[in-house]
């Protein structure tokens, strides 16, 4: 996450999709469902701390012991 290390502002969805690498409608849906915290700032604008983000990122990242299954 060194990318995100350096920014210690609060971002839009989009600049955080980008980080992330996925569709700023994957944050937005995120936001939505209350997976991910975010907040309007005085302009209606969503923002999201870089501490959430990685937060979110992680849970979603988490691994499975079912992802990888051998095969015979």
């Amino acid at each position: 996450m060194s990318g995100r290390d350096a920014h210690s502002a609060p971002m839009s969805p989009a600049h955080a999709a980008l980080l992330l690498k996925v569709s700023r409608r994957t944050i937005m849906r995120a936001i939505e469902s209350l997976e991910l915290l975010a907040v309007r700032d005085n302009r209606n604008h969503w923002k999201i701390s870089p501490e959430e983000l990685d937060r979110w990122a992680s849970a979603q990242c988490a691994p499975s012991e079912h992802a990888h299954t051998k095969m015979p």
